[in-house]
């Protein structure tokens, strides 16, 4: 609930700065759905970020939303994949640069490891089975 309300502040923040109003509709609240309109605005704003990090570099921000998150998924060989919570605007910034490495924000908790699915919370309250778990981890891992 309170990370709901986090992301409400930053898109209320952003849409001020950007003078537009994005829809927070769309197949969950963290995503929005672009159109004619909102597409060249997010468009404009990959243009100016790019830049920015062209010119100054990737720079680190401890700030409510000036970092990159990821969540580690550990296949059973200790292959590690992550998936990008936030900034994913930034990975696709400096991706477009040709910048290989990027720091990430991981909270070791929040690790997902195949040889522990059947202790994963879906698991343990019978909304998966561990067979359909790890579907869906490799389904993820491997795309």
């Amino acid at each position: 609930m309170e990370q709901a309300a986090r992301l409400r502040r930053i898109w209320r923040r952003d849409n001020k700065q950007r003078r537009r109003r994005l829809g927070m509709s769309g197949p969950t609240e963290a995503t929005s759905w672009l159109d004619e309109t909102n597409g060249p605005l997010e468009f404009a704003v990959m243009k100016k970020l790019v830049g920015d990090i062209e010119k100054h570099g990737y720079v680190r921000n401890d700030g409510i939303d000036g970092d990159v998150s990821a969540v580690a998924m550990i296949d059973t060989d200790n292959t590690t994949r992550f998936i990008i919570r936030s900034g994913k605007h930034r990975i696709a910034a400096v991706s477009a640069l040709g910048i290989d490495t990027v720091p990430l924000r991981l909270n070791a908790r929040n690790c997902v490891r195949l040889s522990e699915v059947e202790f994963w919370p879906s698991v343990q309250k019978g909304r998966l089975t561990a067979k359909q778990a790890r579907e869906v981890f490799e389904r993820i891992f491997l795309s």
